[in-house]
């Protein structure tokens, strides 16, 4: 009897009753770990989207896409005309009026519209022949010579095109139907000759400092001749098409 009493006192002693009765050590009885700031991962905002990110503490997150748009339109020039009778005449662009690398008669290169219309003696209209494209776009004069455009690029008129029957010439005396040797004639080594699809340009770049950003551009056929040219500013000028 007395063994059966001391080894119950020696089982109770040793902490061997029901585990949920005994001391527990701190934190154990805790089911979750406590989460840093940071770490819980944030789902992507949009399908298919990749990369990750850091979050604060230095736990990788997914990072949130940005939505792709595709065939976002461009957004369309806006060009007031001028109304009717504002600009005081008469059309100061003639036939006879001479282009240089720098504008053409009274117009110089990077002239506003109304400053343009201004100095040209007529309004500028837009001509739907030739196709808009952002901040730029494309003017025939009212009145004056014919078959002459000006291109107006972010606000300011940057270029001249001639096509036929245009009869304004450079300042040299070249226009429509020019041949290939009167230009080398005229502009010599100032001359730079590329074969085309359709025949050859014929770039003209000036000698002197003050005109180094502008050309003269003359377009040839399969025979040699001038079928059009255009004059304006580095970055506006080269492309075929206006507003190209």
């Amino acid at each position: 009897m007395c063994f059966l009493v001391a080894l119950a006192a020696f089982a109770t002693a040793c902490g061997g009753g029901d585990d949920t009765s005994g001391p527990k050590l701190p934190g154990a009885t805790t089911t979750s770990r406590p989460k840093l700031p940071g770490a819980t991962t944030t789902s992507s905002a949009a399908t298919g989207a990749t990369g990750t990110g850091t979050g604060i503490s230095g736990v990788t997150t997914s990072k949130a896409a940005v939505p792709t748009t595709t065939g976002v339109p461009t957004t369309p020039t806006v060009f007031t005309t001028t109304p009717p009778g504002s600009v005081p005449g008469p059309a100061k662009l003639v036939d006879s009026s001479a282009v240089s690398t720098a504008g053409v008669g009274p117009l110089t290169f990077g002239l506003t519209v109304p400053n343009a219309e201004k100095a040209l003696g007529t309004r500028l209209l837009p001509d739907a022949a030739f196709p808009a494209a952002k901040e730029c776009i494309v003017v025939k004069p009212e009145s004056g010579a014919d078959a002459v455009w000006f291109t107006v690029s972010k606000g300011a008129v940057e270029r001249l095109d001639v096509r036929p029957p245009g009869k304004v010439k450079t300042r040299s005396g070249a226009g429509i139907a020019s041949s290939e040797a009167q230009l080398k004639g005229l502009f010599a080594d100032r001359l730079t000759i590329a074969s085309t699809a359709t025949g050859k340009t014929a770039t003209y770049t000036p000698q002197d400092a003050a005109n180094a950003n502008f050309r003269i551009i003359f377009e040839l056929d399969l025979a040699g001749n001038v079928t059009s040219y255009r004059a304006g500013r580095v970055g506006v000028v080269e492309p075929f098409a206006p507003c190209g």
